[in-house]
């Protein structure tokens, strides 16, 4: 897949130089800004496809690892959530997606949890493993038996705790 945007860019990219610099006479500096603005902007969406297939193999490598954990355990559907980065450039689809109230993460089992890219309309209510968006920043994390949230943080509750019920009552 990773290979596949990378060759639909390079196609662009090469499309995108013909158009600019094939239509019309241009100078010396004028070909050469434009060469340099479509590098630029190839440079910027290769980053992109970077960053939002590293979320992806990422958290599929969560995925094998916590359906290992909890088929040793016996779990067959074990319950997750999302470690949302909470700075300046946190988006509303992370927060509304990964946590109940911009602070407590929503507990979701993972068979709740898309593998696919999400479209625009699912964005913000549902979650997949290849992230809210591109660039998404936010990790699947099992939450073991027992433990809940309290003040945002992860915490041992009891034995007989089960935040995803709790969470949806």
């Amino acid at each position: 897949t990773t290979h596949s945007y990378i060759e639909a860019l390079k196609h662009k990219t090469k499309a995108k130089l013909a158009e600019e610099l094939g239509a019309q006479s241009l100078t010396r500096e004028e070909a050469s800004k434009k060469i340099s603005d479509i590098l630029k902007s190839a440079g910027s969406h290769f980053k992109t496809i970077a960053e939002t297939e590293s979320t992806k193999v990422r958290n599929l490598g969560k995925v094998a690892g916590i359906t290992k954990v909890a088929a040793d355990m016996g779990v067959t559907d074990p319950y997750c959530y999302f470690i949302t980065v909470k700075d300046s450039k946190v988006c509303k689809f992370c927060l509304d997606a990964h946590t109940t109230d911009g602070n407590i993460p929503k507990v979701y089992k993972l068979s709740e949890i898309k593998i696919s890219y999400l479209t625009k309309e699912e964005r913000g209510h549902m979650c997949s493993v290849s992230g809210q968006h591109p660039r998404c920043r936010c990790s699947l994390v099992m939450l073991p038996a027992g433990y809940g949230f309290k003040n945002g943080r992860i915490v041992f509750i009891g034995l007989d705790h089960d935040e995803y019920k709790a969470q949806k009552n």
